[in-house]
């Protein structure tokens, strides 16, 4: 029986070590009791047949080798059999021999028995027997041997291959030719797949046989995996099998031969052809009609047929029409290649193509002339001689619309084509041909009234002075308001004669050293010639026979009156020379003057400077001649001197005053002074009710049989003159 309190176990041992029984003994505070262990296993019997059901007087109950103590309370096996985890070891065996664990079939939990373990020779005590990272039960189950780290003996360790997805069991998972050592160690290869890369080849001859890159589908990146470089014969170690500069595949999938540096054989390697987009199977890429290597190694572009883009292609403009590719415009006149053969039908290789001193292009663009011809208006001027010479419109036969083409107005009549009324007499160049008279007189027949006047104004005839026979000239009867056409209104004029004046030698006196010319005239006109006429000269109600005169006054540098010269002027003639105007102003009339037997008062000139000591001989020399005509750059000088001699300039002076020009050369007559006309019918000077000459209009188309006045405004210098560069 238990009862409460303490218990303890005593263990007694004899004095040679072995046991001498054990005896419980109960400590109490009123009792004591020792409980009995009869079969000496460290359990009590009574706890043996109470609690665990074990023999008490057999100390291993189970016979298992393990008293029934250590299996209750050291390894917590049942003590009552002999193998507690039925793995057909018994407790004692595990525990003492093996070191398994003696409550688990499998002690190492690596899918194999403890026994079977035993029997094929693993340690059932170690998950992985060999050490290989594979447990024995994988092993097994994979049929690799549990006590070889490398069960295929390839060089990787089972778990190892394992990791790769290869088979610890085969060195050459992949039957590929390379053992798996071989593909993960130095390869890099899978060693479950036959070709790693997909190139074709199998990771052995990839690496092996050829000297590949097993992992790299294309060794030599030329575009080609290895597989097809070794089917179709090309390196797989060298991009470029022939060397043109064009990778294998490029070739290949080009179209181009990769054993062939040059496919289609235009001398120029495909590499070049593919890095500059020519079409390496065609020997001209742009079809321009030039190879590839003419163009490549020349100066245009293979892969445009029209370098220059002038709508001609390269071929044509080296093979047909000599022109230049790289150049729109080869000979440079401003218009393209094309447009010169096929728009204006010229030589793109000329910049004159009709010769006639005009680019091309100035004429397209400028001068609108025609290009291919040499006198676009047909007018007999080379189209360069108008423009450059003779200001003509090259386009215009007639430039100056007066009938006479510019070529007949230069070549054949000498005229001036620029100016369709070259004498100013308002009749065209042409009309006056046209009429019988001469376009550089402005009065051809010398009867006083221009031609275009005769003609236009009055259908008098322009070469007939007197055209109605009437006994008086066109001018002279249309200024004095007469009819020229009707000869009953003609004016039967007797002019008186006065002499000349009769010279004279020069007068005595010091050398004078005159600086300025003036020039003054007085005189008749009727029509054509400057005739002598009747004035009361002195007031005395008498009137004189009076000589037209002109008077040449020497003056010096403040423009005082030296001395003069006067010649008769009824010896001066008409003239039909052309005078052009230093102004803008029109002539009317123009006198060429024949000086003779001139009246001096100028004592001798300095004979170094003139040759001579006569003024007289330096005047008689020159081609002096006088005109009257419109007051143009003197009228502001006029006017103001009018003005500022208190004169009315508006009611008094500008209807009647014309212009005085004085030419010295027969060619540029300068504009010098005025003129003013007045009554004086068949060379009767009149005068009104106070004794005052009766101003007449001034003359536009003919000087009235009139009495004229003229005077220098400004006096021309002497030296211009006469060309003496002193005094």
């Amino acid at each position: 029986m238990r009862r409460a309190g303490l218990w303890l176990a005593v263990s007694l041992v004899a004095c040679n070590g072995d046991s001498g029984g054990e005896t419980a003994v109960i400590l109490d505070t009123g009792t004591q009791e020792v409980a009995v262990d009869a079969d000496r296993d460290g359990l009590a019997d009574y706890d043996e047949e109470q609690n665990w059901l074990t023999d008490p007087n057999n100390p291993d109950t189970d016979g298992d080798g393990l008293d029934d103590y250590q299996e209750v309370l050291v390894f917590e096996t049942d003590p009552l059999l002999a193998d507690s985890d039925g793995d057909t070891l018994t407790d004692f065996e595990e525990v003492g021999i093996y070191g398994t664990n003696p409550k688990s079939a499998d002690s190492d939990f690596d899918g194999v028995r403890d026994p079977d373990e035993l029997g094929q020779g693993t340690d059932p005590a170690d998950y992985d027997s060999d050490g290989d990272g594979v447990s024995d039960g994988e092993e097994a189950a994979l049929g690799a041997d549990p006590l070889n780290p490398d069960s295929d003996g390839d060089g990787i360790y089972d778990a190892q291959e394992l990791g790769y997805g290869a088979s610890p069991t085969d060195a050459d998972t992949d039957d590929d030719g390379l053992n798996d050592y071989a593909e993960i160690r130095q390869y890099g290869t899978d060693p479950t797949v036959v070709d790693t890369d997909g190139d074709g080849l199998d990771d052995r001859e990839d690496a092996v046989v050829r000297g590949l890159d097993p992992r790299d589908p294309d060794t030599d990146d030329d575009g080609l995996t290895d597989g097809e470089e070794i089917a179709a014969g090309t390196r797989a170690k060298d991009p470029d099998t022939d060397g043109d500069g064009a990778p294998d595949g490029l070739e290949t999938y080009g179209g181009t031969d990769p054993f062939n540096e040059d496919s289609d054989g235009d001398g120029v390697l495909d590499g070049s052809e593919f890095n500059n987009g020519m079409d390496p199977t065609s020997p001209d890429t742009d079809g321009d009609g030039l190879s590839d290597f003419t163009e490549f190694n020349g100066t245009t572009d293979p892969t445009n047929a029209d370098t220059d883009g002038d709508l001609l292609s390269d071929g044509d403009e080296r093979n047909v029409y000599g022109t230049s590719p790289n150049s729109e415009d080869t000979d440079g006149d401003r218009l393209s290649d094309w447009d010169e053969l096929f728009l204006y039908f010229i030589d793109p290789l000329d910049t004159d193509t009709d010769g006639d001193s005009l680019e091309d292009g100035r004429e397209v663009f400028i001068y609108l002339t025609d290009p291919a011809e040499i006198d676009t208006d047909a007018d007999g001027l080379e189209d360069g001689d108008e423009v450059n010479t003779f200001g003509t419109d090259a386009r215009e036969s007639d430039t100056d619309g007066d009938l006479l083409e510019d070529g007949e107005e230069l070549l054949t009549y000498f005229l001036d084509p620029l100016d369709p009324d070259v004498d100013g007499d308002r009749l065209y160049d042409g009309e006056e041909f046209e009429n019988g008279t001469d376009p550089e007189t402005v009065d051809f027949d010398l009867d006083g009234l221009i031609d275009g006047a005769e003609v236009l104004d009055f259908r008098s005839s322009p070469l007939l002075v007197d055209t109605d026979g009437g006994g008086q000239p066109d001018g002279a009867e249309a200024g004095s308001g007469g009819d020229p056409l009707d000869p009953g209104d003609d004016l039967q004029c007797v002019f008186v004669t006065v002499d000349a004046y009769p010279g004279g030698a020069v007068p005595a006196g010091a050398t004078i050293y005159p600086t300025y010319l003036a020039v003054s005239l007085m005189g008749h006109a009727n029509g054509g010639s400057f005739q002598d006429y009747r004035r009361d000269t002195d007031g005395n109600g008498v009137a004189e026979d009076v000589s037209s005169t002109v008077r040449f006054a020497l003056l010096d540098n403040a423009r005082n009156e030296v001395c003069a010269v006067t010649y008769d002027l009824s010896d001066a003639l008409a003239s039909d020379a052309v005078w052009v105007p230093s102004g803008a102003g029109q002539l009317l009339h123009r006198f060429q003057l024949n000086l003779r037997d001139g009246a001096t008062t100028c004592p001798g000139i300095d004979l170094a400077d003139y040759g001579t000591r006569d003024i007289r001989q330096v005047l008689e020399s020159l081609d002096l001649g006088l005109a009257v005509g419109e007051l143009f750059e003197l009228e502001d000088d006029l006017q103001d001197q009018v003005v500022l001699d208190g004169g009315d300039w508006a009611l008094d002076w500008e209807p009647y005053v014309g212009g005085l020009y004085l030419t010295w050369d027969n060619q540029i007559a300068h504009e010098v002074g005025y003129v003013v006309g007045y009554d004086a019918p068949c060379g009767r000077v009149a005068t009104d009710g106070f004794g005052e000459l009766i101003p007449l209009d001034a003359p536009t188309v003919c000087m009235a049989d009139a009495y004229y006045e003229g005077e220098t405004l400004l006096a021309p210098l002497l030296r211009t003159v006469t060309g003496v560069t002193s005094p």
